[in-house]
């Protein structure tokens, strides 16, 4: 009787083929999980900004408003001073412009929080931390990954960008 009390070659090249294969799923997976998680993200600050839009067209008395704020390394939405929404850990730049189109200048959410509001034709009003500027778009980074919200002032369209 033989006594073997080790594993073999072939049973350690084995495991480690398997485990690296399993890796490489997971890592290739990564990728994807990233990405949708910041398509989420774009996708419910464009459907918030839809849903102020035609609250703000149907009751010209109610003034609605979203917010994006970064608190604790979270971006946060928060809407009609309702509680926040945590969105996970993005960064976050708003470009804004003057009424001409022709002061184009940047703000990063972690800097200063951004709030959005339409005026009762629909158009997107002044932000309103930063008098005289509107809002142009608004962009969502996670790692290499980049989500754009394209805003038209005068119409109060928005759309993510491809």
């Amino acid at each position: 009787m033989s006594n073997n009390k080790g594993f073999s070659l072939v049973e350690i090249v084995v495991v480690i083929t398997v485990l690296m294969i399993i890796l490489s799923v997971v890592v290739l997976n990564f990728g994807n999980v990233v990405k949708w998680q910041l398509n989420k993200c774009a996708e419910s600050i464009d459907d918030n900004l839809n849903s102020i839009k035609v609250t703000t067209l149907s009751d010209s008395q109610k003034n609605s408003g979203l917010t994006l704020s970064d608190n604790d390394g979270y971006l946060y939405m928060e809407i009609n001073d309702n509680d926040p929404i945590k969105l996970g850990v993005f960064s976050v730049t708003v470009y804004y412009e003057d009424i001409n189109r022709a002061n184009v200048a940047s703000v990063d959410v972690e800097d200063q929080s951004i709030t959005m509001s339409f005026n009762n034709n629909g158009a997107f009003n002044e932000i309103e931390e930063i008098n005289g500027m509107y809002v142009k778009s608004i962009v969502i980074t996670k790692g290499s990954y980049t989500r754009s919200i394209i805003c038209e002032r005068l119409t109060g369209k928005h759309y993510i960008s491809e």
